[in-house]
């Protein structure tokens, strides 16, 4: 038996696709909705053009002067300060040979060196060390990279102390705008005309100082991080005993009476053994609920005459100046 060829379907069996002019408003009467779909030529994207949340975006449009979309060809002017690598006298200078790397990428690394000549932000050297410069794909192009890992291993380490919390609070008293750059303006000499002094200070927003937030009123707590101590569960392990008495003491200063307080949770963490009593769960409790509505601290007026308060009782000592 021959078989038999599939049944051809007409033209005009198979589904328009396509309505004309009159058709189209015909059915535009008749409906009372209508969606259109309309082709239009697809522009090169552009880094402004992605969305941004409204908080995000007003950030970004209030600091647009940092960020430009090109950055201008030259170097910024000489500091009074210069950057600088201090390395351990009589190490041995590295001098490493450049990676192999294949046409492709040797062309491109040229390209992105050239670049930077062109442009002045580097400039060729007889250093008596070399590192050699390295691409990694970053965003579907290549990135160059310095491979710093010999420098590192000659560089000085310096210690710098870290400024106590307790001084840079102290340092804020009577102020009402704050700035990184007030509170460093004896060891940074920044370049600015005349016409710019304190223009910075209308680019300040209010932010967190290691989880306090300081205004002209005073030291008060972050609402984030309280947040975290208010719907902390019941700890069932040392370990969770620790981590809340910790996060707990670091607020102590809001708290009046704070050791004498937390005395029964303090109990539970010695000699290495977890018992949860009554009395720790109640105190628990109530530092809990005393984080929910903390004092604002007043920055102290070092033009008043302070008073020493002591006190001690079996399980706490303390003093406070007044």
């Amino acid at each position: 038996m021959k078989e038999v060829p599939p049944i051809k379907k007409s033209k005009e069996a198979q589904p328009k696709k396509a309505l004309t002019m009159c058709q189209f408003e015909n059915e535009s009467m008749k409906t009372k909705v209508i969606f259109a779909l309309m082709a239009r030529e697809v522009e090169e994207f552009k880094e402004q053009d992605k969305e941004y949340p409204t908080n995000v975006r007003k950030i970004l449009d209030d600091f647009s002067d940092l960020w430009p979309v090109e950055l201008p060809n030259q170097l910024p002017s000489m500091r009074d300060i210069q950057h600088a690598i201090d390395l351990i006298p009589g190490a041995s200078l590295p001098n490493l040979p450049a990676y192999k790397m294949n046409p492709t990428k040797h062309d491109e690394l040229k390209r992105q060196v050239d670049e930077l000549l062109t442009k002045g932000f580097i400039r060729e050297s007889l250093s008596p060390y070399r590192v050699p410069a390295l691409l990694t794909p970053k965003d579907g192009s290549w990135q160059m990279c310095v491979d710093s890992h010999a420098i590192n291993k000659i560089t000085i380490k310096y210690r710098f102390p870290i400024t106590r919390l307790d001084d840079m609070l102290d340092m804020m008293i009577g102020s009402v705008i704050f700035s990184k750059i007030n509170l460093r303006s004896r060891i940074i000499k920044y370049v600015l005309d005349q016409g710019m002094n304190g223009r910075h200070l209308s680019k300040l927003r209010m932010d967190c100082m290691s989880g306090f937030v300081v205004s002209s009123k005073g030291v008060e707590t972050n609402l984030e991080k309280i947040k975290a101590i208010v719907d902390w569960l019941v700890p069932t392990n040392i370990h969770e005993v620790q981590s809340f008495h910790g996060m707990a003491t670091f607020y102590r200063r809001f708290i009046r009476n704070f050791s004498s307080i937390m005395a029964p949770i303090t109990e539970c963490m010695k000699l290495g053994l977890f018992i949860w009593t009554k009395a720790a769960d109640k105190a628990f409790e109530e530092i809990k609920s005393k984080m929910v509505n903390l004092p604002i601290l007043h920055l102290l007026g070092f033009e008043k005459v302070f008073e020493v308060a002591c006190d001690a009782s079996h399980v706490g000592i303390g003093a406070v100046l007044n």
